[in-house]
């Protein structure tokens, strides 16, 4: 292996732990704007996170985020009671998602 193989490898390693320190603050972010309501920014940042974290190897937590994203989109603006419940319950489910992943890099 060649030392500009080697160097890429360690850019591309340190991008990955720096995305994995990250999630621990896209938890907090999906818990807060659930809990203020904020349903374009959630769902805008659901989306970033289905992307980012297929990217980065995070398969769970990236189909977790795409299937709260998809409930965001199917649910448009008319967020009634139920709908909401499942939303929170779909942050949830990513949010521990997130936990458990980072568990597996402990």
């Amino acid at each position: 292996m060649s030392q500009s193989d080697r160097s890429v490898e360690e850019m591309l390693a340190q991008a990955r732990a720096d995305y994995t320190a990250s999630l621990v603050t896209k938890a907090d972010e999906l818990g807060e704007l659930s809990a203020r309501g904020a349903w374009v920014e959630l769902r805008r940042a659901a989306h970033r996170l289905h992307g980012s974290a297929g990217a980065y190897g995070f398969g769970e937590v990236s189909a977790a985020a795409g299937a709260l994203e998809d409930a965001l989109v199917e649910a448009g603006r008319t967020l009634d009671e139920a709908v909401r419940a499942s939303v929170v319950g779909r942050v949830r489910a990513v949010v521990d998602r997130i936990r458990s992943a980072l568990a597996g890099h402990a």
